[in-house]
C-alpha cells in the first residue's frame, strides 16, 4: 500500500511540473570542477547562433549532427545581450553541441555533457 501511495504521489507531482525543468548542476556534469555557480541565472543556459537555450531535465535525446562547441563559459549575466554565441554560464569551453533528430535548431539543441550522454537545451522565451 505504501509503495502505491508514492508512486501515486510521485506521478501526480512528474505531472504537475513543467516538462522542461531546469537541470540538477548536481547531476548534469560529473566533474567538481564543472559544478558551475549559476549566478543570478534562474537555470543553466547557453547561447547558439545568436539564440539562448534554457537548459532541461530531458536527456533520451536521439541526435542528429554536431552544430558547434562551447567557446566561452560566463557567469557575468549583466550583459545577456552581448553575450557571445556558443558560451554558456553553466557548461565549460568545449562542451560539444547537438542538433536533434526530427527538431528544428529554432526550438531546442542537444548539450553533451559527457561521452554519448545529452541533455535537451530548449529556446529560452523568457530572455528572447
Amino acid at each position: 500500500m505504501k509503495k502505491t501511495l508514492i508512486s501515486f504521489l510521485f506521478i501526480i507531482l512528474i505531472a504537475c511540473s513543467n516538462d522542461n525543468s531546469t537541470v540538477n548542476p548536481e547531476n548534469a556534469l560529473p566533474t567538481e570542477t564543472n559544478k558551475a555557480v549559476l549566478s543570478s541565472y534562474p537555470y543553466p543556459l547557453v547561447k547558439w547562433n545568436n539564440a539562448l537555450y534554457r537548459v532541461t531535465t530531458e536527456e533520451n535525446i536521439d541526435t542528429d549532427e554536431p552544430i558547434g562547441e562551447i567557446l566561452n563559459h560566463s557567469n557575468d549575466d549583466t550583459n545577456k545581450g552581448s553575450t557571445p554565441d556558443n558560451s554558456s554560464n553553466f557548461y565549460s569551453k568545449g562542451t560539444k553541441l547537438w542538433s536533434i533528430k526530427d527538431v528544428d535548431t529554432d526550438e531546442a539543441i542537444a548539450v553533451e555533457y559527457e561521452p554519448n550522454k545529452f541533455v535537451k537545451a530548449v529556446l529560452d522565451q523568457v530572455t528572447k
